[in-house]
This record gives structure tokens, sequence and C-alpha cells, in this order.
């Protein structure tokens, strides 16, 4: 890990160099093909009675870190078609199931985290959410999974992911880059641009330049 170094500063709160790390790996990694999707899950024994924090750590233990951005894109590519195919459910029935839509997200990343047999009998059969809407909870969120395994990769192995799917641009005294762009610094290493309305940040390991 690189040394804290005097020009660097510190990084927001919730915006350190995982944080970013790991939006840039999510937005330039492969999505995870379906059928190895579902086969991870079953592995991992994932299923509404599955203790999150050893599920989490099965995935590490099966997984790369840049397989693990994947499959957060696959569920939410997952997630978007049984969303589709709900939302016009309640449409042809005039039927609401009286969710916000941080709740209907929650309820249908709890079906995909039951498995690929729930999942594809809803599909066919989405009436049958009434009964998860009526049990509430939906704490089996897929993607909760996923987000809470990311914690435990190392730094390097998110830094080896990000250099195997990306390309770092030089970083420029002065430059313009794009938000979650790859950066790499002569002293620093690699860095993740942070772009916002205010200012503009290179995210590093060991802290913060503004550019």
């Amino acid at each position: 890990m690189s040394e804290t170094r005097t020009d660097l500063l510190v990084s927001r709160p919730d915006w350190d160099y995982a944080s970013c790390g790991w939006l840039a790996l999510i937005g330039l990694a492969p999505a995870m093909d379906e059928d190895v999707f579902w086969d991870l899950l079953d592995r991992i024994g994932w299923g509404a009675k599955t203790d999150p924090d050893r599920a989490a750590k099965g995935i590490v233990k099966r997984i790369s870190a840049s397989d693990c951005a994947g499959a957060v894109l696959c569920a939410q590519a997952l997630g978007r078609r049984l969303a589709e195919r709900l939302e016009q459910w309640e449409y042809v029935q005039s039927e609401s199931l009286g969710l916000t839509d941080d709740k209907f997200m929650a309820l249908v990343h709890h079906l995909i985290g039951l498995g690929q047999a729930t999942y594809l009998r809803v599909q066919r059969e989405p009436g049958l959410v009434r009964r998860f809407v009526s049990r509430g909870g939906f704490k089996a969120s897929v993607l909760r999974l996923f987000h809470r395994a990311q914690a435990l990769y190392s730094i390097d192995e998110l830094t080896e992911a990000l250099l195997a799917v990306g390309q770092p641009g030089p970083f420029a005294a002065g430059g313009r880059p794009t938000d979650q762009q790859l950066v790499w610094h002569p002293s620093h290493g690699l860095g993740i641009a942070l772009v916002r309305r205010a200012e503009t940040r290179i995210v590093f390991i060991g802290g913060d330049l503004l550019v």
C-alpha cells in the first residue's frame, strides 16, 4: 500500500479509493454470464436463511474482484428484467403492489437472491409476488450480498482488477478527466477521477489530489 504523502488530501467519507474503485470496476468489467451467476448462488448456498457474512466470504473464495463486479452487473440486468415483468403485470391486472420504488426493487432483488427457480417461476406467474409482499422484509437482497463481498477483497486485488479491465491515462496537472476515469501518477500509482460540479479530485490509495 502506498504511503500517505504530504501533497495528498484526506479522502472524503465514503468516497475513498475503495469506494471509487468499485464504482469504476463495475463500469468497466464485463457482466457475468447468467448460468455462471446462478451456479455461484447455488454453490454458496444462498437463500432466505443464509448468513450474509458467510455467503460473502464464500464469494471472495470463489471468484475474483473483477468477477464480483460482473456478478453485480448480471444481478442488475436480471433485476431490470424482472422489474419490467412485474410492472407489466401490475398494469394489465390494474393492480398495485403498494410499494415505494425502493421497496419494489428490494423485492425484485430478494427474489433473485432466492435463486433461479424462484426467479423463473415469478417471471411466468408474477401474481406469486403477492405472498412475498404480504410477508414483507425483503432482506435477502443479492445486491447487498455482493456489496458485502466487495469489502472483503484487498486493495491490491481491487487495483489488479482495475488494471486488468481498464487502461489508465497518465496524470496531467490541470487536466480534465472524466468521472471514474483511471489515471496513473508516477508517485501515487493508480487513481480514480471523482468529478463533481464544485471540484475534481483524483482518488489514490493514500489520499486525494485536487486538479
